[in-house]
């Protein structure tokens, strides 16, 4: 399996509602901002706390066609 890498930038500009950056940390961003998950579901399996956001990365595949996001 092909690995790529890459490096966290700043953006060039603003970040508009209907796009998926990649980002480290922060809030995330919805495909659906109208649907972000609820409190009960960013709570661990484990220990029941809050997670924290660690990356949102954005990674379209070709394959199959409908997990394009």
């Amino acid at each position: 399996m092909p690995t790529t890498l890459g490096y966290a930038e700043p953006p060039d500009s603003d970040f508009a509602a209907e796009l998926f950056p990649s980002k480290i940390g922060g809030q995330p961003r919805w495909l659906d901002p109208t649907r972000p998950l609820t409190a009960d579901e960013v709570l661990c399996d484990e220990c029941a706390a809050p997670m924290a956001m660690l990356m949102q990365l954005y990674a379209p595949e070709d394959e199959p066609a409908d997990a394009f996001h």
